[in-house]
């Protein structure tokens, strides 16, 4: 009974009085911290254990109190910044890209694409509010956002921090130096924010952009209170935390109930070969209240970017951290980690097993309308993943087996580690989609809906942002447009394609009752040929049969008709109606009318002139195309 109620917030059938009560029941529930489960004897003794590395301290570095900009006027300043490639794949790629651009040009080659089939599940996406972000952006973008439970939004990219409201007016602005002022050396970069909706205040992370690691730092953010536009505590990390000559590299970031995780890779000295991925472990209590803050740094790992896992639900996950990797340039195994234990746990792992799987490899650079230029689709890198409710949920970007770049959606019970429990999508025409971002999207702490966040290209379409929702039962509906921009982008060719991506950013609104993500994407422009960051809402709009009409009796007159039908009819409240004539065989004559409906009594009329005599029948429908009401009628010779 509990889980059937706690679908009404799309139907109209409850009081307030219940409404509210499930409401605060939900958010009891969801407070409550979700342990990970213990693994089977069987799967322990398969595991890699490395041993906790020493607690470390940092002292705060600065406080940044924003300055208060007026932004009627709209003011602006922009940090330059070259293109920034991320290392972790090198020149081996170049063959590679080669390799599957000639499969994907073959005309003998057919397209797999599988984003077309509508499931029919009891949600879909509309897009609500929508804004441009701080346009003019830098190569690439980087978006990432988040949004608090008041509703206040920040989106950051490769240049600045914006401060916005939901209803998309512009609260602040600052440079990513600015914000990080005395933290950073050189052109600041790769950003990443999260909101954490326990202890209701945000993360930020930054670091600087270049290899000299003689300068360069990284630096971490936490906010006072739970205002983006109050003060800031700022730590600073050398971007060469072993001495050794490294610098970092391509950031991601988590929060569990404890604490904050962020990974990065190290590559050598003056641009060189990559070395390691290592994960900072912070204590976020001692972060929001600017304390001397404990800290931990884990290696062990494998080659090539780390994704520690966040928490999908209000109550976040731990002890601890999972964290999965993928190998950038394809294979056919996923590397799983977990971090077992707090900072103050002595006997905390760091345990690892490799998952065998089907194979991935990344696909090749995308077209753009109307240009010779190409976009890099990345590679194989892990992009995003959530936990909540006993499962993994984790996505990234592989080749479909035409040459075209697609997303695969991983959803893994860590007792099981059902590794092959996954669905790959990608376009059904000649798209490619890359970058992808994922979050929960549902009020309902056992459901496992997901939407997925992405950008897509191809030849005959400018470069635009999609979203794509999972249900439950993995099934999944076709991916909607949210956004396409007015021309392609030539501005961030580095010499080989476009730089595109990074990541893009995606947020979970936990202010509100119904599903409700917030994201962040790019898209090119007629102007300078740049990127544009663009910010939207995605809602949940339920399916399930939604019927307005008081009572069915509907009178329909004169029957048989000679030039006009009238149809009378009453409803409950305003609605979109559809109303469709059919012929006797069930044929689609014509959709003869659609409109916003007022709630009470209705007349709609229509002539028969139009039509031949015979037996027809009149279809009332609702706004999914669900039928309410058919009603036959005869039409005799004029």
């Amino acid at each position: 009974m509990r889980l059937i109620l706690q679908y009404t917030p799309y139907f109209h059938n409850l009081s307030g009085f219940f409404f509210c009560l499930l409401i605060l029941i939900f958010e009891s529930k969801a407070q409550n911290p979700e342990a990970k489960p213990a693994y089977p004897l069987s799967i322990q003794e398969q595991f890699v254990s490395i041993p906790s590395p020493p607690l470390l301290r940092v002292p705060l570095h600065m406080e940044f109190t924003p300055k208060q900009a007026n932004m009627d006027f709209d003011p602006s300043i922009k940090n330059l910044i070259a293109p920034h490639r991320s290392k972790e794949q090198e020149e081996s790629m170049k063959l590679h890209r080669l390799k599957i651009d000639a499969i994907k040009n073959d005309p003998s080659v057919r397209r797999k694409g599988t984003d077309e089939a509508e499931s029919g599940g009891p949600l879909k996406l509309t897009i609500g509010t929508t804004f441009y972000g701080d346009i003019d952006g830098a190569c690439p973008n980087d978006n990432t956002i988040a949004v608090s439970k008041a509703g206040r939004i920040i989106s950051m990219m490769n240049s600045h921090v914006g401060i916005y409201n939901t209803s998309g007016a512009k609260l602040n602005f600052y440079t990513l130096t600015e914000f990080f002022r005395g933290s950073t050396n050189s052109s600041p970069c790769d950003p990443k924010v999260e909101y954490d909706p326990v202890a209701d205040r945000f993360f930020m992370f930054i670091q600087d952009c270049g290899s000299d690691n003689t300068k360069n730092n990284i630096a971490f953010g936490f906010s006072k209170t739970n205002d983006p536009n109050g003060s800031w505590n700022i730590y600073k990390f050398a971007t060469d935390p072993f001495g050794d000559g490294s610098w970092s590299d391509y950031p991601k970031v988590a929060i569990n109930q404890d604490e904050v995780f962020v990974s990065i890779n190290l590559f050598g000295k003056n641009g060189g070969s990559y070395r390691q991925a290592i994960l900072y472990q912070l204590d976020k209590t001692d972060g929001y209240a600017g304390r001397t803050m404990d800290y931990k740094i884990w290696t062990g790992f494998k080659n090539g970017t780390i994704l520690p896992i966040r928490s999908g639900a209000n109550g976040h996950y731990g002890p601890g951290i999972y964290a999965v990797q993928a190998v950038a340039g394809g294979g056919s195994y996923i590397n799983y980690y977990d971090i077992t234990g707090k900072l103050s746990d002595a006997n905390s792992r760091l345990i690892h097993q490799q998952l065998n799987t089907d194979a991935y490899q990344p696909g090749s650079p995308a077209y753009q309308y109307n240009t010779s230029y190409r976009l890099d689709v990345g590679d194989c890198r892990m992009q995003d993943g959530y936990y909540q409710n006993g499962v993994i949920h984790f996505v990234f970007t592989a080749e479909d087996g035409s040459g075209y770049s697609g997303i695969r959606y991983h959803r893994i019970d860590p007792v099981k580690l059902d590794i092959n429990n996954y669905q790959f999508f990608s376009s059904a025409d000649e798209r490619d989609f890359a970058y992808p971002a994922i979050s929960p999207f549902s009020n309902i702490p056992t459901d496992r809906s997901s939407v997925i966040h992405f950008a897509s290209s191809g030849k005959d379409f400018y470069p635009d942002m999609r979203a794509k929702l999972y249900h439950h039962d993995f099934s999944s509906d076709n991916s909607i447009r949210v956004k396409v921009g007015p021309g392609p982008n030539k501005d961030c060719d580095n010499g080989d394609y476009v730089r595109w991506g990074d990541y893009s950013g995606i947020a979970r609104h936990y202010g509100l009752s119904a599903p409700t993500v917030w994201i962040a994407g790019s898209v090119g422009n007629d102007i300078k040929y740049s990127w544009w960051t663009y910010i939207a809402e995605i809602k949940a709009v339920a399916t399930a049969t939604h019927d307005p009409l008081t009572s069915h009796e509907v009178v329909l007159s004169p029957n048989p008709a000679f030039d006009k039908v009238k149809v009378e009819f009453e409803l409950k409240q305003a609605t979109p109606l559809i109303f469709a004539i059919y012929n006797s065989t069930g044929q689609l004559v014509s959709r003869i009318f659609e409109s916003d409906v007022a709630q009470g009594n209705n007349v709609f009329s229509f002539s028969t002139g139009q039509l031949v005599a015979g037996n027809y029948f009149l279809k009332i429908l609702n706004n999914q195309n669900e039928i309410l009401k058919t009603e036959p009628f005869v039409v005799v010779g004029h």
